[in-house]
């Protein structure tokens, strides 16, 4: 994640704090609560200074 996240990301849900160091650990709880759940990246957007992502995680199946 070092590799794509800068170390002042900001996160835009309100209910997550901003920071690599946070979105990592929001990943590896999603991973250790869910270890099934599939992860789908939709459309990834990139410019001079910004970059979006959007994505979407299955928890179960169907």
């Amino acid at each position: 994640m070092d590799r794509f996240v800068r170390a002042d990301y900001i996160q835009h849900n309100p209910l997550a704090p901003d920071g690599a160091e946070a979105l990592k650990n929001l990943a590896v709880g999603m991973h250790q609560q869910f270890p099934d759940a599939k992860y789908d990246i939709e459309r990834v957007l990139s410019g001079n200074r910004a970059q979006r992502a959007a994505w979407w995680v299955r928890r179960w199946s169907g």
